[in-house]
Order: C-alpha cells, then sequence, then structure tokens
C-alpha cells in the first residue's frame, strides 16, 4: 500500500514539477540580461513592492480559499470558491480607496519614499495573486496537476518578456513591477477554462454559503493572523533592510534569496500541493504519518546537495553569471544557505497543521518564528553590517524551522 501511494504521488509531483522546471528554466535563463538590465536599486524597490504585496494577500479572502480542497462536497467546496472571491473582490475595493487616499503618506512614514510612485499598483498584484491561487486550490482538489504545470509556464514566460521588453525602454525599475503583476496573474484564463470544463464554475445558494462560512470559521479565526504572521516573517527581513540599509542592498539580498530558493521553485512547491491533495485522503484512511515523513525525509534529501552547491560557488557564480555588481550578493547566498535547505523540506508538510485543524498551534508557532527571525536581525545592526545582521536572522531562522518541523510531524501521527 504504501508503495502505492509513493509511485501515484510521484507521478502527480512529476506531472507538476515539470511544468515549474520549464518555467523556473525560463526565469534562470533570462536572469542574467535582466541583472544586466536592471541594477540593484531596481531589484530593491521591486522587493519592497513584493514585500508589501506579500503582506496585505492574507487578509484577501481571509485564507477561506485554502478550505476548497477539504470538503467532500462539491457543493461545499463551491461555496467556499464563491465566498473567497466575494472577499477578494471586497478587498480589492477597500485597498484602492487606501492607497488612493493615503498611500503616499504612508510611504513617507515608513521612509520608503522610492515605493510611493508605485504603491496604487500593490492592490492589483494582491487581487491577480489571490484569485490566481484560489483556482489553484481548486485545480488541485480535482486533482488537474497538469493544468497548474501549465499556469506556471504561462506565468513565467509572460511575466519575465515583459520586464525585459520594459526594462530596454528604460521603465526602471516600472518594468519589474509590472512584470511581476503579470506573473501572478498569468494562466488564469486557462485555469478558468479547464474548471469550466469540469462544470466547476457556477453560483451557489447563499444558505451554503453561510453554512462553510460557520463550519470552517477556524481559517479567518487562526488561518490568517497565521499567514500574515508567517508573510511578515519571510518579508521582515527584506523590509528592514530596505530601512536599514538601502534599495542596493536589498537588491542583493533579494537575488541571493531567489537563487537559493531554485530547488524549492523547482520541486518544492510541486511537492507540497501534491502532498495537500494526498494528505487530505491519507487523514481519513489513517496513514497521514507515513505520507508525511516519507515527504519530509524526501524532499530534504533533494534539497541538500544543490543548496550547498550554490551558496558555495555563489560569489564565483554570481560575478560570472550576472555580472560584476552582483557579486557581493553571492556571500549573502552563503549566510542563507542552511536556513533555506530547512526551509524547503518543511514547507511541503506544513499543510499538515491546516489539514489536522491545528491552526492555533501553527499561529502561535509562526509568532515565536517572526519574534525570533526580527529580534535576530535587530541584534545584528548593532554592527551596522548587513553581514551581521543576515547571518543571525538566518541562524534564529533555522533554529525556529527545527521546531515548527518536530511539531509538524507529532501532529500527523
Amino acid at each position: 500500500m504504501k508503495f502505492k501511494i509513493s509511485n501515484n504521488m510521484l507521478k502527480d509531483v512529476i506531472g507538476v514539477a515539470s511544468g515549474s522546471v520549464l518555467a523556473q528554466g525560463f526565469s534562470i535563463a533570462i536572469m542574467p540580461i535582466i541583472s544586466r538590465i536592471y541594477s540593484p536599486f531596481d531589484m530593491g524597490v521591486t522587493s519592497m513592492f513584493v514585500s508589501t504585496m506579500s503582506l496585505l494577500f492574507p487578509f484577501s479572502s481571509l485564507m477561506y480559499y485554502t478550505a476548497i480542497i477539504l470538503p467532500k462536497s462539491p457543493k461545499h467546496a463551491n461555496a467556499i470558491a464563491v465566498l473567497s472571491f466575494t472577499l477578494q473582490i471586497a478587498y480589492f475595493g477597500v485597498l484602492m480607496l487606501c492607497f488612493l487616499c493615503i498611500g503616499d503618506t504612508l510611504c513617507y512614514a515608513m521612509g520608503w519614499d522610492q515605493l510611493k510612485s508605485y504603491d496604487i499598483m500593490i492592490p492589483f498584484a494582491v487581487l491577480a495573486y489571490s484569485v490566481y491561487e484560489l483556482l489553484v486550490q481548486y485545480a488541485i482538489r480535482l486533482r488537474l496537476f497538469e493544468v497548474i504545470a501549465k499556469t506556471k509556464i504561462s506565468q513565467s514566460f509572460s511575466g519575465g518578456f515583459l520586464k525585459i521588453i520594459l526594462g530596454l525602454f528604460g521603465l526602471k525599475p516600472l518594468g519589474l513591477i509590472i512584470g511581476t503583476i503579470i506573473g501572478y496573474g498569468g494562466g488564469l484564463t486557462f485555469l478558468i477554462t479547464s474548471l469550466r470544463k469540469q462544470n466547476m464554475i457556477h453560483l451557489c445558494g447563499l444558505q451554503n454559503i453561510k453554512r462553510v462560512a460557520i463550519k470552517y470559521r477556524n481559517f479567518p479565526i487562526y488561518s490568517t493572523p497565521t499567514a500574515f504572521i508567517n508573510a511578515l516573517g519571510g518579508q521582515i527581513v527584506p523590509i528592514m533592510i530596505f530601512s536599514f540599509y538601502g534599495a542596493t542592498v536589498a537588491g542583493f539580498f533579494s537575488i541571493a534569496q531567489q537563487l537559493l530558493v531554485i530547488p524549492s521553485v523547482f520541486v518544492g512547491t510541486a511537492i507540497g500541493q501534491v502532498f495537500l491533495q494526498r494528505a487530505s485522503v491519507a487523514k481519513y484512511n489513517g496513514n497521514l504519518n507515513t505520507l508525511t515523513t516519507y515527504t519530509y525525509k524526501r524532499v530534504l534529501l533533494v534539497g541538500v546537495v544543490p543548496i550547498i552547491i550554490l551558496a558555495l560557488s555563489a560569489p564565483f557564480a554570481f560575478d560570472l553569471i550576472l555580472g560584476s555588481q552582483w557579486k557581493e550578493a553571492g556571500y549573502y547566498a552563503r549566510y542563507l544557505a542552511l536556513q533555506c535547505i530547512l526551509a524547503f523540506a518543511f514547507s511541503p508538510i506544513s499543510h499538515v497543521f491546516n489539514i489536522q485543524n491545528k491552526q492555533r498551534l501553527f499561529f502561535i508557532l509562526e509568532v515565536c518564528y517572526f519574534g525570533v527571525q526580527a529580534l535576530c536581525f535587530l541584534i545584528g545592526t548593532i554592527w551596522d553590517d548587513p553581514y551581521y545582521s543576515i547571518l543571525l536572522y538566518s541562524i534564529g531562522s533555522s533554529v525556529m524551522i527545527c521546531i515548527r518541523t518536530f511539531w509538524a510531524l507529532k501532529i500527523a501521527s
């Protein structure tokens, strides 16, 4: 039985990963071009734009969309989708109003003057990413992994080409920002068409929407603040680097992170999506513990070697491939290697907390994770050197990821 589960899971992972490999392969192939068109400063401003968008995203549908995979009844799953989309549209309107009225004031208050010219585009990025994630959850429920793979390719190609074209026309860093938004929304049409063929996109009764809103209330109560804390933990360092050390250093850090997470983007996301679908079934079959342990070990083995090789060769590789202006980012990559390995292995099995209805525990762990990250980075600022701040941040993050992994494996049993 174990071999059968593993074999089927491997096929699904390959189905999703194939699209990710092509998409990220293209992104990596054009990176030497983009790194020569845009400066570290441009990358830093775009990094700040993405960080802000990431912090606002968890509130877009109050994380209800993550519950689409759970109901046995398609009727209830569809009700969650309608509820989530309604909340996303309403949230987009609120964000637009806020940024139109006080967006520039907030940027000045936070010391993000370089971002104020582009803040009005943040609501569009949030909406594009939110709708895409909603549709992906429904595709996962229906095991449309090949469809997801094709959307990854569409996102990478459309966003990448647009970044290059706009950059060549001198739109910097605007080209990076627009390309990022298009990348988030790429594949939406294909996802909608595929779901319509499954007869899954249609209106549902208000009573069903109320029912699922109440039944899955733990998602807005616990998963939403947890997702925000998680996003804050992931974005707090780029934000603080931008504030303490400027946009150029933030650009170096951003490139270092992007290249280190290549293994995660290639296969980690694919494994996580397949694991989510498999785990929701394994919970009822009584073999969730076996599936979780198996997945964690395999992902850890896959990620260790490429991340270590990339980290050791980073300064030389960055100089050779990206250009001499990016060599310093290679040293940042070395400090971040251990954290990236542990985060890569933990990411797929993090879904266990939702599957086992342990959102409260995950929220507590995320608060601690964020607190340790921020504290370690701030201690490093005593020396007024980004290297110390990033090294201490990586050490603190690694410790907390190990603790989260322990609890994920524990509650799976």
